[in-house]
Parts: structure tokens; sequence; C-alpha cells
């Protein structure tokens, strides 16, 4: 028979690795964060193709790009310009932040976005264009709302590391920096187009940032909001032992069911046996083909509720759990037979801070929300199909 560890969920971060990690993120230089969100591509080819970037471009034509409404946000007539910064800014950030994972989405990148399905009533090309029109209803409104409060915020140092960072990349994309703007941010992209836009990002921001600040919750709310979500928020330490049948493809019916069955009881044996006090490593070490040089092979390290299988996830959180406790579980439906010893539920040391910025930027979230209700957005120059302002 074959057993094996489920490596799947063996392959874990080190808790003190991922504080080490998050404090030297968040040691890095927030305004260099905010400009990576606009200038670090790394996939500038694969979306060319969306941007269709023209060669002869009439006069009239860029004129009116730069110049005529395109969409209407309220009381503000975007551009063409404008318009194609913000698409190809979302477009290229929302690619980069799901990598490899994007082609199991079903999005190819090396084709039209308008020709392949999001769903069935939007395309790529419509969820893109959503999306966009909601950020640029957002950044209006919060814009508005900004002036009303009589927010300031110098953009000057933002928008001189903007042009540097633009700079550099086109120095290593091997094109010039004219040509950067136009492949990254749309064919009638220059600096001087587009820096009204770029300054009014970074403003909005800035504000976004003192609206989360200003809406960070008391210690007695994040208090409060751990105790009804703990379980969201706790890690566990715990050993697994995954025992399955080792069945060919060719085997009868009856081999299978004998196979099973052995995997089975091979699970419920070995949990009896570390009940009666045997020691895990020790119990595993009798049903596994080969025996592991590493110490403690089965141990699992600081594991979330939501990563756990939902097979043994419940069990394992239940606050009445203790050291030492082991259970045997069936995932009857995949053949899977697990042996389970719960070690260890920790509260992360920065469970408090996280828990504030979520709460805060929930409040912020809800704030832009009704910010919006005031504002319409119309498709002006009749080129973005309806979904995209449902």
């Amino acid at each position: 028979m074959a057993q094996q560890n489920e490596t799947t969920e063996k392959v874990v971060t080190k808790y003190d690795k991922k504080i080490k990690e998050r404090k030297e993120r968040e040691a890095k230089d927030k305004r260099d964060q905010k400009i990576a969100k606009i200038v670090g591509f790394s996939i500038v080819g694969l979306i060319v193709l969306a941007i269709a970037v023209s060669i002869g471009l009439s006069v009239s034509k860029k004129s009116k790009a730069v110049n005529s409404p395109y969409i209407k946000v309220g009381n503000y007539d975007v551009t063409k310009v404008e318009y194609d910064f913000y698409y190809n800014s979302l477009v290229s950030n929302y690619i980069n932040s799901y990598g490899s994972m994007i082609s199991y989405m079903g999005l190819d990148t090396t084709r039209p976005f308008d020709e392949q399905q999001y769903s069935d009533e939007m395309t790529w090309k419509d969820f893109f264009d959503k999306m966009t029109v909601q950020q640029l209803l957002e950044l209006k409104a919060c814009k508005d709302d900004a002036a009303a409060k009589g927010f300031e915020y110098d953009t000057e140092e933002d928008f001189k590391k903007f042009v540097e960072g633009v700079e550099t990349k086109a120095k290593e994309d091997g094109v010039s920096v004219a040509d950067f703007y136009k492949n990254n941010f749309g064919e009638y992209a220059s600096e001087k187009n587009l820096e009204s836009y770029i300054r009014e990002t970074f403003l909005v921001d800035a504000y976004l940032s003192k609206l989360v600040d200003d809406n960070m919750p008391s210690d007695d709310e994040i208090s409060s909001y751990y105790e009804e979500n703990k379980r969201d928020y706790d890690l566990v330490d715990y050993r697994l032992y995954l025992s399955t049948p080792e069945i060919g493809e060719d085997d009868s019916d009856e081999v299978k069911e004998a196979a099973i069955a052995t995997a089975k009881e091979n699970a419920e044996t070995l949990a009896d046996e570390i009940k009666a006090g045997a020691d895990f490593e020790e119990a595993v070490a009798e049903y596994e083909e080969s025996e592991s040089e590493e110490e403690d092979a089965h141990l699992i390290n600081d594991m979330n509720y939501g990563y756990t299988s939902s097979v043994y996830s419940d069990w394992l959180f239940d606050e009445g759990r203790i050291e030492g406790d082991t259970e045997n579980f069936a995932d009857e439906e995949n053949n899977r037979y697990y042996v389970i010893q719960f070690v260890e539920r920790t509260v992360p040391e920065d469970v408090n801070n996280t828990i504030g910025v979520t709460l805060s930027n929930n409040a912020v979230n809800e704030y832009k929300e009704e910010l919006t209700k005031n504002y319409e957005t119309k498709d002006v120059a009749g080129e973005i199909r309806a979904v995209a302002f449902e």
C-alpha cells in the first residue's frame, strides 16, 4: 500500500519567518510602493495586444482622444487618454497579482480580451472595463471629498519618482521613454498628457491612507472582534498522516475495495496506537515504506482554519482541543484517511494590527460606497459595453 504525507499542506512558512518578512515589507518606503503599482511592470509584452498601439494616428483622432469626453463620471469628462491610463494600469496590476495562476482563471494574455469570456454575460474586456469604471468612480468621488474636507497633499516628490521610475524601466526594457508610455498606458500616453492623472492618483491614495488612519478602531473594538472571529486568525500546529489505497488502473473492483478497506483500517489502527500512548512519529514509521530522516517529519506549523482540510478543520480548531489529542478522519469520497494529532494553537503576534487594518479598511470601503452613490457614469463615446456601467 502507499501511504504518504499530504505535501500540499506540509510546505508551510514558519511563523517567525513570516513575522520577519512582514516587518521587512513594512520597512519599505510607502511612496515607492505606490509608484510600483503604476510603473513596476514585468509583463509589458503580454498586454500590448490589449493596448493596440497605432502607428499612423491622424491629428484629429489624437486631438479627440486628448480633449473630448470618452466617458462621464459625475461632473467629470474622462478622456480616452485618462481612461486608457487607468485601464492599462489596472490590467497590468491584475495580471501581475495573479501571476502564473492567470491561465487557470481562463485568461490568455496573448489574445484580445474581448474575444475571451469571463462569464456568460461578460468578456474579459468587459470585466476590466467594469473595474476601470468603478475605479474612476471612486477616485473622482474621493478627490471631491478630499477637497471638501480641505485635505492637501504635495505630489511633487511622488511625481518626480514616478518619472524617474519610468525612465529606469524604459532603459531596462530597451525602449524609448515615449514608447514606454505608449506601450504601458495607451496609444496617446505621454508624460505631459498623463501628469495630472498621475498626480491625482497620488493625491487620492494619500487621502485614503489618512481615512484608514482616522478610522482605526480602539483596542476594545479590536479585542471584541477577535473574540468573535478568533478562528479566522489563530494558527495551529499539528501532525498529519495520510493513508491512501494503492490501486492500479487495471485492478478489479474487488481488489480496489480491498485496498481502500486496508487504507482505512490502517488509519484507524494507527490512531488507536497513538491514543494508547505511542509516539506519533515512531508509530507512523511502521506504516511507511521508507523512513524520513527529518525530525518531526509529519509536523505542520502555523496553519490557519481556511487552509486546513474541511474534513478535520472543525475538530482541529475546537477551543477545547489540548496537546496530544489524536483522531482519525475519513474522506470517503476521495478515499483519503487521515490521522491528526493536535499540538498547539497560538495567537499571531500581529493579530491586533491585522484586525485594526481590516476593520479600518472595511469602514473606508463603506464610506467610499456612500460617496459614489451621488455620482453617475455614462458612456459618451459609445465604445464600452453597457455591462461595464451596471
